[in-house]
């Protein structure tokens, strides 16, 4: 409550943001810890593991499209982290996408 009130008087701040984040996604609380994701990439905007995160939590809501595009752009600069490829393929498996899932998967 101390940090969102921090936030709320002085503005957005990343390290304050990086905490909240933990936070609301131990608690499984993915909007407001995908805001504070917002808010980290807008100072970090090549943070790759906050862009990963955002795409796993658009998976969870099953915003398949959004997930797609941040995985995709993560590949563009990561191409060989397998980890993405694998969720890439996944989630394009999920909409039955199988031939671009397939590719993805080899």
């Amino acid at each position: 409550q101390l940090y969102s009130s921090y936030q709320e008087q002085s503005g957005p701040d990343v390290n304050v943001a990086k905490s909240l984040s933990q936070l609301y996604l131990q608690n499984e609380n993915y909007e407001k810890a995908y805001a504070q994701y917002e808010i980290i990439l807008a100072t970090e905007p090549e943070n790759l593991a906050v862009k990963i995160r955002m795409a796993l939590i658009d998976i969870e809501k099953k915003e398949y499209q959004k997930a797609i595009k941040k995985l995709k752009e993560i590949l563009a600069v990561a191409p060989d982290s397998d980890k993405v490829r694998f969720y890439l393929a996944a989630v394009l498996e999920e909409m039955d996408l199988k031939e671009e899932a397939i590719e993805h998967f080899v």
